[in-house]
């Protein structure tokens, strides 16, 4: 394997699936979609989060598969991928020390998200780790990507892999403190 950081990083995704599964997987459609505030994301809103955001970049990860990928000029500009990458990655690590208002395109749905949505996110967390493993003939730290959210925001495929693949944590752990609330509804005995 030629970007021999994937394999650890998989190992990683795997278990913050399982995790996602595990924990909230166990949740009541009510539990899982409670909200502590009107404008706070429920349990069900960040699993649906990480899955737009997986599907937002499907069609890059596709189109480099099949050598179709256009740069723009952004992507040339040589300061620029290593500052968002850098800059990407602190906001996507697992530890919430602060909260980022997230961009339009990788908002989570504003209705009731169903428990479902935990596999599909899962399905299609396995889709970002083939295309990792299927694009290994590629250098991924030279490989430049542009980010769905914006046209000047660009950043390494690498960069793009870790940010991807550390975002569920940060979301698992946002997941974890709305269980932890006061107010979330127990679920009641049988």
């Amino acid at each position: 394997m030629k970007n021999t950081y994937v394999d650890p990083l998989i190992e990683y995704g795997h278990k913050i699936n399982a995790d996602i599964k595990e924990e909230l997987g166990v949740l009541s459609p009510e539990q899982f979609n409670w909200k502590p505030a009107p404008d706070s994301w429920s349990a069900g809103q960040c699993v649906d989060h990480l899955k737009t955001t997986l599907a937002q970049y499907e069609p890059i990860f596709a189109a480099l598969l099949e050598d179709r990928k256009p740069s723009n000029f952004w992507e040339k500009v040589p300061f620029l991928p290593g500052m968002w990458g850098g800059m990407l990655k602190s906001f996507t690590q697992p530890d919430i020390k602060r909260k980022i208002k997230t961009v339009p395109v990788f908002e989570p749905t504003k209705s009731e998200v169903l428990l479902s949505v935990i596999d599909a996110f899962i399905e299609r967390q396995q889709g970002l780790f083939n295309s990792m493993r299927q694009l290994d003939g590629l250098d991924h730290a030279k490989t430049i990507v542009t980010s769905p959210a914006s046209q000047f925001i660009t950043y390494s495929l690498k960069d793009a892999f870790a940010i991807l693949c550390m975002h569920p944590e940060r979301h698992l752990n946002q997941a974890r403190n709305v269980l932890k609330m006061s107010a979330f509804p127990q679920q009641e005995q049988v």
